[in-house]
């Protein structure tokens, strides 16, 4: 495991001992009666798609049945700190430890406003088939219920889109199914619902 000084933390202190730092989602995923787990995704100038040793962390899995990270699918590591080109819009896999067990489980995502206003962030949830528009200390509670599809492997994947995604969705409303199979957001015409502006991530 390769973990920067400032991002080591104990279970009583914040997930990262470094304030100010921009464009970064720290993202905790919380079960009622059990300590949360957190995770980070930073976009950095200097950072690449794949494993940069001095901005990511790996992931190692705890013992309580509870964590989260993100993958990275073409060099197959799970980050606890994943940072990536700051310049390119993303689809990031969101992978939650699932104890196989039926629970309800809570992610809170914070620190929105170290973002600019020229990018937007979404929760896709392959299992509802919803995609929302992730705001600060923005909560999204889930269940899994026993389906496979329900569990936290492949069902969540943060999406960052940049330029003019802000200012279209404050007067749009997004579909249901907005994440499609050919990885474009469809979302209502602020003019008619029934017309359909889709933007190819």
């Amino acid at each position: 495991m390769t973990a920067l000084e400032s991002v080591k933390v104990s279970n009583n202190t914040s997930f990262s001992r470094t304030n100010n730092l921009q464009d970064i989602l720290y993202i905790q995923v919380s079960e009622e009666g059990k300590a949360s787990a957190n995770t980070a995704i930073r976009f950095n100038l200097d950072a690449t798609d794949g494993f940069d040793s001095n901005l990511d962390a790996e992931y190692l899995p705890g013992k309580n049945g509870l964590g989260i990270c993100s993958y990275s699918t073409s060099e197959d590591v799970w980050y606890a700190v994943n940072a990536l080109p700051v310049e390119e819009s993303k689809s990031i896999p969101l992978y939650i430890i699932h104890n196989n067990t039926e629970v309800s489980r809570t992610l809170t995502f914070t620190n929105l406003s170290s973002f600019d206003d020229n990018q937007s962030l979404f929760l896709a949830d392959k299992y509802t088939e919803d995609t929302l528009l992730i705001n600060d200390n923005f909560i999204y509670d889930f269940t899994y219920n026993g389906e496979v599809a329900s569990n936290g492997n492949d069902r969540f994947t943060i999406i960052r889109k940049l330029e003019n995604t802000t200012e279209l969705l404050d007067k749009t409303t997004l579909f249901p199914n907005t994440l499609t199979d050919d990885q474009s957001i469809h979302i209502s015409s602020p003019n008619s619902f029934n017309e359909a502006i889709i933007i190819t991530i």
